[in-house]
């Protein structure tokens, strides 16, 4: 059996007390990462097309038989985080000639890359069945804010827009994670300058329609926060 090389990694699926290797595009010692798996058991992340070190690294996905695909950009990186119920994926990136990452959106083998907020770079984590999907962009200023797209990436919402009241926050850097009710959780900067974690629920509105209603306008957002 070939020897794991160093950063030789291998993503794997646990069920039901049995850990499986995945595998990877080609070669036994190449890499291979997994981050987020659905309903159905499809997982997502990212792969190198033969080893670790003699390729660039690209958004895998295995389907619910095991069955690899590495999805290349025209960058020389990127990577799935999350995939929904639908099969829509979110993850970053880079585009051709450029080191900065954007976040990315592959839905039924269409890619979407992200802009930003004026800045320069952007992310997603997550993304729910409702299509929503949170992570931060960057201003002019270099700013990380804490940012939503519910249409497959092409609008980018700051979080900070949408809540009415940020209590001791004075801002919202980050959204990590999306549930299926719409509640989103990440970290923001809070007036003494420490960070802090938070939760923001909005009152009872179907997931699926609460981020067109109004035109994005002034929603019933119920914020709490936690400090570490």
């Amino acid at each position: 059996m070939p020897a794991l090389g160093v950063g030789s990694f291998h993503a794997f699926r646990y069920e039901s007390g049995t850990m499986s290797d995945l595998g990877t595009v080609s070669v036994y010692n190449g890499y291979a990462r997994g981050h987020g798996i659905n309903d159905a058991g499809e997982i997502v992340g990212r792969a190198s097309l033969t080893t670790f070190f003699s390729s660039d690294k690209h958004m895998a996905h295995w389907e619910t038989d095991g069955t690899l695909n590495s999805v290349t950009t025209s960058g020389t990186y990127s990577t799935g985080q999350q995939i929904n119920n639908n099969g829509v994926i979110v993850g970053n990136g880079r585009v051709s000639g450029s080191n900065t990452q954007y976040g990315m959106i592959w839905d039924s083998g269409v890619l979407t890359v992200l802009g930003d907020l004026g800045g320069n770079g952007s992310r997603l984590w997550s993304i729910n069945d409702a299509g929503v999907a949170v992570g931060w962009a960057r201003d002019a200023d270099n700013i990380k804010w804490a940012l939503v797209t519910y249409d497959g990436g092409q609008t980018i919402v700051d979080l900070n827009t949408l809540v009415t009241g940020l209590g001791d926050f004075t801002t919202l850097n980050e959204a990590y994670d999306v549930n299926e009710n719409g509640n989103i959780a990440g970290y923001g900067t809070l007036s003494d300058g420490s960070q802090g974690a938070f939760v923001i629920s909005i009152v009872p509105i179907p997931a699926a329609v609460w981020l067109f209603a109004s035109g994005l306008g002034m929603l019933g957002w119920i914020r709490r926060r936690s400090t570490s």
